[in-house]
């Protein structure tokens, strides 16, 4: 089964995006949602929504994401993950930026409907 899809942008202080990278499969970042013990900052992404980092959460969080990457065995999620790590290099590096997530809205959507 597919999983969900992450957008990762990098913006500016207006909002407007910089660079970004998709996910092609969730599986790295939705185990690492389920060990909030082991991934205290990943854990509090939304999956359904957006998430905004600043500089100072971007620090906190890129020891999880190295961490996670480390642990991650699928070459394509690896990949993915050395593109959001580098997104928040850039983040890390620039005065007024911001990494944004966001998470599988299609699925918020289809959840709502549901159960709404």
């Amino acid at each position: 089964m597919r999983g969900m899809l992450w957008l990762v942008t990098l913006e500016d202080e207006s909002g407007a995006e910089l660079e970004s990278v998709r996910s092609v499969e969730d599986g790295a970042l939705r185990s690492a949602q389920q060990g909030g013990d082991r991934y205290p900052r990943l854990s509090e992404i939304d999956p359904y929504g957006t998430t905004v980092l600043s500089k100072l959460q971007i620090a906190s969080t890129t020891p999880e994401l190295r961490h996670l990457l480390d642990d991650t065995q699928d070459e394509e999620e690896a990949h993915w993950l050395v593109e959001v790590l580098r997104l928040m290099e850039k983040a890390s590096s620039r005065v007024h930026t911001f990494v944004r997530f966001r998470g599988d809205r299609t699925r918020e959507r289809a959840y709502a409907a549901a159960w709404g």
